[in-house]
C-alpha cells in the first residue's frame, strides 16, 4: 500500500512538472525561464551545423570540388590537382565560322557541345561523373563568337560547368615567321595552316595535363550516340591488346584521336618544331606511325591503333585546314579505313577480320565485340 502511494505521488509530481514546462513564459522574464534550454538548443544546432559542414566537405573532396562551394568556374582549373584525375580530356579548338552565302554565324560549335552534354551526367552517382573534362579554346578571342556564347549557356543550363573549361588562346606559342603571307598547298602549310598548328599546340598544353588521356575533337564534329562508351571500350581494349599504346584513332582529320596525355604533350613539341613541313593532321599520322627518326627515338616499340568504326559525325563541308570542299566521309559507326585515313593509321580488316580494334591478337578477339548502333556491324568494310 505504501509502495502504491509512493508511486502515485511521484507520478503526480512528474505530471505537475511537465504541465509547468509547457506554460507560456510571463512577459519580460523569458531569459529566466528558458536560459538553460536556449543554451542547450544553441549547442545542438551548432553541433548539427558542424556535422553538416564536415559531411559536405567530405563529399566535395571525394567529388574533386573545392571545399568552399559546390561550383566550378567554367574557366577554372578543372582537372588540375585537388581531386581525382579525370580519365579523359576532350580538347576543342574553335574560331567563329561565317556562312559565306548568308553572312551569318554557322551553328557548329553549339551542336558539337550539345552532343557532348547529352551524353554527360551532372549527377554525382553516375559512373562518368568527373571522369570527362572538355576544354574549349577560343583562338580568336577578340572576335565575336556567338556560338561560343551559346555553348556556354548550354553547359550552364545542363549543370555541367564542373566538366567544361572555356579558355582563350593567350598567344604564348611564338610565330617563327611573323609577317609571312604565303598561301601554301594541301601538303605544304601556308601561314594560316601554320597558325592553326600553333593553335593546336596551345590547346594540347592547356588541356592534356588535366587528365589521363587526351582526345582531339574539332568544333564541327558531333560525338555519335554512345560515343563515350565506345571511347572507353576501344581504349580499354587497346590497353589489353597493346599495353603502352601510342594512340587509337576513331575518326578522320584531327579528330577522334585518343592518346595518353604525357605523349600528347611531347607531340605538342613535335608539332611546334615541324609546323612548316606538313599540316597538323599529317604530322599526327607521321608521329604516331613512327615515320621519322625523331618519332622512333621517342616511341620505340610502342604501337598506334585504330577502331573499326567512325565515332564522330562531321557537320562542316569546308575544312578549317584546307579551302576545298570536304569529300564524303563515313557517318556514325560506319567503317573507317583507307583511303579516308593513311595506311599507317587505318584499321586493317585483313589483319583483324573478326575484331574491331587493330592491331589485334592473331587468334581472334580476346574481348567481346560490342555493338554501339543497336544492330550487328558488318564484319568487312563496304566494297
Amino acid at each position: 500500500m505504501l509502495v502504491l502511494v509512493g508511486v502515485n505521488l511521484v507520478l503526480m509530481l512528474w505530471l505537475a512538472h511537465e504541465s509547468m514546462t509547457v506554460l507560456p513564459a510571463p512577459p519580460g522574464v523569458r531569459g529566466l525561464w528558458f536560459k538553460d534550454i536556449d543554451a542547450k538548443v544553441a549547442a545542438r544546432d551548432a553541433t548539427l551545423r558542424k556535422l553538416g559542414a564536415d559531411l559536405t566537405a567530405i563529399r566535395k573532396a571525394l567529388a574533386g570540388e573545392s571545399a568552399s562551394d559546390g561550383s566550378k568556374s567554367s574557366d577554372g582549373d578543372v582537372g588540375k590537382g585537388g581531386g581525382p584525375e579525370p580519365w579523359l580530356v576532350v580538347g576543342i579548338p574553335t574560331v567563329p565560322r561565317i556562312d559565306s552565302a548568308t553572312g551569318k554565324p554557322l551553328d557548329y560549335l553549339s551542336k558539337t557541345v550539345d552532343a557532348l552534354v547529352t551524353q554527360m551526367s551532372s549527377h554525382p552517382a553516375s559512373l562518368e561523373y568527373r571522369q570527362v573534362v572538355v576544354v574549349v579554346m577560343n583562338h580568336a578571342p577578340k572576335a565575336e563568337h556567338v556560338m561560343l556564347d551559346a555553348a556556354k549557356e548550354r553547359v550552364a543550363s545542363a549543370r555541367l560547368s564542373h566538366a567544361f573549361v572555356f579558355v582563350d588562346n593567350d598567344g604564348s606559342v611564338p610565330n617563327p615567321t611573323p609577317g609571312a603571307t604565303d598561301v601554301g598547298s594541301p601538303n605544304k602549310p601556308g601561314y594560316k595552316v601554320r597558325q592553326q598548328t600553333r593553335d593546336v599546340v596551345a590547346l594540347l598544353r592547356e588541356a592534356a595535363p588535366r587528365g589521363r588521356y587526351f582526345m582531339f575533337l574539332e568544333d564541327d564534329f558531333e560525338l555519335c550516340p554512345n560515343g563515350f562508351a565506345a571511347i572507353a571500350y576501344m581504349v580499354r581494349k587497346m590497353e589489353a591488346y597493346s599495353p603502352g599504346f601510342v594512340s587509337v584513332r576513331a575518326s578522320f582529320g584531327l579528330a577522334g584521336i585518343v592518346m595518353p596525355s604525357p605523349d600528347a604533350l611531347v607531340f605538342a613539341d613535335y608539332l611546334e618544331k615541324h609546323q612548316a613541313r606538313r599540316p597538323p593532321d599529317h604530322l599526327c599520322s607521321e608521329w604516331t606511325g613512327k615515320e621519322t627518326p625523331e618519332a622512333v627515338a621517342y616511341l620505340g616499340q610502342r604501337v598506334n591503333g585504330a577502331f573499326r568504326y567512325n565515332i564522330l559525325h562531321h557537320l562542316g563541308r569546308v575544312s578549317t585546314l584546307r579551302s576545298e570542299l570536304s569529300v564524303p566521309y563515313p557517318g556514325c559507326y560506319e567503317f573507317l579505313g583507307e583511303p579516308i585515313l593513311f595506311k599507317v593509321e587505318a584499321f586493317d580488316p585483313r589483319a583483324c577480320p573478326r575484331d574491331d580494334v587493330w592491331p589485334c591478337p592473331p587468334t581472334g578477339p580476346t574481348a567481346p565485340l560490342v555493338d554501339f548502333r543497336g544492330e550487328i556491324p558488318p564484319a568487312t568494310p563496304p566494297s
